[in-house]
């Protein structure tokens, strides 16, 4: 990804979980700008000190790297018209929409409806488990209903529409366990590509994830082996979204 992207991140859930680790995120990045910074003071006179330059690179970096807003809401309060009107300086607006979109009847909530026809992408998100994928099914009715519902009004859905599977590492280990995340694409495919198709990149679940995000930091802050098979994964997701949205990355 380009440095330079610009991302409001709309956070729908109750809990701010991303607004509690964007704030605490900022704070660190704060705290080592001053200590470099402190350094770089203390250094300023001493000619045995070569680093004052890699010192500044690094604050410099610090400072430019790709920003991240979050916006909080709840979706009964929520406006994308108006959030888009007022936000026009961000490349991307990413909405995080609670696990839980439907009313106490057991309909689609409306709010949720709205978002999802006036976004360009709506990915769902699937753990490849028996359970959860016992939701897939209902989620193409809803398509469906909103495409004809759309259509019956002269009108049509444009949004993009895919599904994003998540795999556990531990249980996918080795050349049989890539054979099976195939498989289980495959199948998914077959059974939702009408509606909502998988991204043929997976999602797999590492512990360097849970990890890194307890210490306020991304996968990207990481130069582990492990991280590097993240890194690798992530981008493979990234690279299928750009490439969904026609975005040359």
């Amino acid at each position: 990804m380009q440095l330079g992207f610009s991302i409001l991140y709309v956070d729908l859930d109750p809990i701010r979980a991303a607004d509690d680790f964007y704030v605490q995120r900022q704070e660190m990045k704060d705290k080592a700008i001053k200590t470099l910074t402190d350094l770089i003071t203390i250094n300023t006179d001493n000619e045995n000190f070569k680093n004052i330059p890699h010192l500044n690179q690094k604050i410099k970096n610090l400072t430019m790297s790709a920003k991240l807003k979050v916006y909080g809401s709840a979706i009964a309060s929520f406006n994308i018209d108006n959030v888009q009107n007022t936000h026009t300086e961000f490349d991307f607006i990413l909405v995080d929409i609670p696990a839980n979109i439907y009313t106490s009847t057991d309909e689609i909530k409306p709010e949720f409806l709205e978002i999802l026809k006036k976004s360009d992408l709506a990915i769902f998100p699937f753990k490849a488990d028996a359970q959860e994928l016992k939701t897939a099914p209902y989620i193409g009715r809803v398509v469906k209903e909103l495409k004809a519902g759309m259509e019956s009004k002269g009108k049509s859905l444009d949004t993009i529409i895919r599904s994003l599977i998540s795999f556990e590492s531990s249980k996918y280990k080795g050349a049989k366990g890539i054979s099976r995340i195939e498989e289980t694409l495959t199948d998914f495919h077959f059974a939702y590509g009408e509606t909502h198709p998988p991204l043929l990149a997976p999602m797999v679940y590492r512990a360097i994830y849970p990890n890194m995000l307890a210490q306020a930091k991304s996968i990207f802050s990481s130069n582990s082996a492990e991280s590097d098979i993240a890194k690798a994964e992530f981008k493979a997701i990234a690279d299928q979204i750009f490439a969904e949205l026609n975005i040359n990355n």
